[in-house]
């Protein structure tokens, strides 16, 4: 092995004790026969060993007592081999315990040392190793400390809710946070009505969207309504349209932000609609066991799948978002309550709704007389009337009496 030559090596404020030890078992290996083969000429060159300066006191002191260790041991091997030469073997034996021997550098501040390394002393180039590897693990681990410490930070500063933009009060009245110039963290609350109406995107060309919103808003609506059917986003299992024609829905959010409406979604799995199938791909069919609306495991995990490519869209348009989009609310399921009543399929709908960062108002929406089945305990419910107002609202107050009616 040639001569290593360090220069300056600097160990910055390693506070713990490094341990050296001197030789690997290969090395012990080369060293027992060398003492069987020249068992003389292997204790003189052991003294041998040479340290460079150091600018380190207490380094000084260690070398200083690794040369009386040195002395002390070739004395002590001496004897043996004028004593009895027999015992090389006991001979060895020692010599495997010296050389398992380890120094204990203590380097309490930062310090500069040159070295000259001997190629033959393995002490020297092990420390050199040891003490540069613990000092860039020291470094490691306080950069890894420091970058979780930054991102427990920022996660937390990142996690903060977002307060819906509507607010029902006991009275059933309706308020909403807006972001104004002199507002923007919305702590006014401001009475609201919501006065939507349907523009099915998928069902009107793209370049006449903004027309037909501009339309919208000339008569007096603030919001506009509209479904996203799954079977025109995912047509075949795993492949998503949302980026062209009638299916680039961004577009269209964009635009209903840029006309400064509300836009209400309606992102059900099953939406009607008098759309095929109520909106549910046909490749669901493939599987015999498939059971839709439910919580059928295949089911849930197809619907999912679908979600974790289009909540995180909506997420990004809600309007607590820092003004940055236009959804308000978002419908749980479509009319479920004259389906069936399987309240963990609805929660298992509303649990993917915040998993994928929507908080936003929450709502379903049944007929009056399947009213109970498809609402969900916390949830606004609305009622579809279509006719008979009076008497529907009637009914609705028996459910849910005025005194405690927080959802409507």
């Amino acid at each position: 092995m040639e001569d290593i030559e360090q220069d300056s090596y600097s160990y910055h404020r390693l506070h713990e004790k490094i341990a050296l030890v001197s030789l690997l078992m290969k090395e012990m290996r080369d060293e027992q026969q060398q003492q069987q083969q020249h068992p003389q000429s292997f204790f003189l060159s052991s003294t041998k060993k040479r340290l460079g300066t150091f600018s380190c006191d207490s380094l000084s002191c260690v070398s200083s007592n690794v040369q009386t260790k040195m002395k002390h041991r070739d004395v002590n091997n001496n004897k043996n081999n004028n004593n009895n030469n027999n015992n090389i073997s006991t001979s060895m034996a020692d010599e495997q315990n010296h050389v398992l021997e380890f120094y204990v550098f203590n380097i309490s501040h930062e310090r500069n040392l040159n070295l000259i390394i001997d190629s033959n002393d393995k002490r020297l180039i092990i420390f050199y190793n040891i003490s540069n590897g613990l000092y860039a693990i020291g470094v490691r681990n306080v950069l890894f400390g420091f970058l979780i410490f930054a991102y427990l930070i920022i996660k937390q500063m990142s996690s903060k809710q977002y307060e819906p933009t509507l607010i029902l009060d006991n009275e059933r009245h309706l308020f909403i946070r807006l972001f104004k110039t002199n507002d923007l963290n919305r702590e006014k609350i401001r009475p609201f009505r919501i006065l939507s109406g349907s523009l099915h995107y998928f069902r009107v060309l793209p370049q006449l969207w903004s027309d037909r919103i501009e339309k919208m808003k000339k008569a007096g609506l603030n919001t506009i309504e509209t479904y996203i059917p799954w079977n025109f986003h995912e047509p075949e299992m795993g492949i998503f349209k949302f980026n062209e024609g009638l299916t680039d829905l961004v577009s269209f959010l964009k635009l209903v932000h840029q006309h400064e409406m509300f836009t209400i979604i309606r992102p059900s799995g099953y939406i009607c609609a008098e759309w095929e199938w109520g909106g549910l791909p046909s490749w669901l069919l493939e599987d015999d066991q498939m059971r839709v609306r439910t919580t059928h495991p295949n089911f849930i995990k197809a619907l999912k799948n679908y979600y974790s490519v289009l909540l995180p869209i909506l997420s990004e348009h809600q309007y607590n978002r820092h003004e940055q989009g236009s959804i308000i609310a978002f419908q749980i399921e479509n009319e479920y309550g004259s389906y069936g009543n399987d309240k963990d399929y609805l929660e298992a709908i509303r649990s993917m709704y915040i998993e994928y960062g929507l908080n936003e108002l929450f709502f379903t929406s049944d007929g009056i007389n399947d009213f109970s089945k498809g609402s969900l305990d916390d949830v606004w419910a609305t009622v579809n009337c279509q006719r008979q107002i009076k008497k529907n609202v009637e009914k609705l107050l028996l459910l849910f009496p005025l005194s405690s009616l927080n959802l409507y």
